[in-house]
């Protein structure tokens, strides 16, 4: 959803007219409520790469000794055993943004419907 609202944003704003100079502000502040908004819950990963590098890093580098501590700390592989999400999610919303953009809110030469 992040994505979803960030690039049906960007293409209102940015895209579809020359004539807007408000369209960094708007990107930007829909940025800033995007990170507020899903940064606690997906760490406001609104691009698959920002995922990506981290997940890289902390399969490689995080100690995943359980005997240090009481808590349970995930294991190598359980890092990536959920972490389709953050390629699925941006691209789904990425495709939405784009077809409604297509269909219903592009202008004249932009528009299908």
């Amino acid at each position: 959803m992040l994505t979803a609202i960030l690039n049906h944003v960007i293409l209102l704003t940015a895209v579809d007219t020359s004539s807007n100079v408000l369209a960094p502000l708007a990107i930007g502040l829909t940025l800033a409520l995007d990170v507020c908004a899903g940064g606690a819950v997906t760490g406001a990963s609104m691009n698959p790469a920002r995922s990506l590098g981290p997940n890289i890093a902390a399969a490689l580098f995080v100690d995943f000794d359980i005997r240090r501590s009481l808590a349970t700390y995930p294991t190598a592989r359980s890092i990536w055993s959920h972490h389709w999400i953050y390629y699925a999610g941006p691209i789904v919303g990425a495709t939405l943004a784009a077809g409604l953009y297509r269909l219903f809110f592009g202008r004249n030469k932009n528009r299908l419907l």
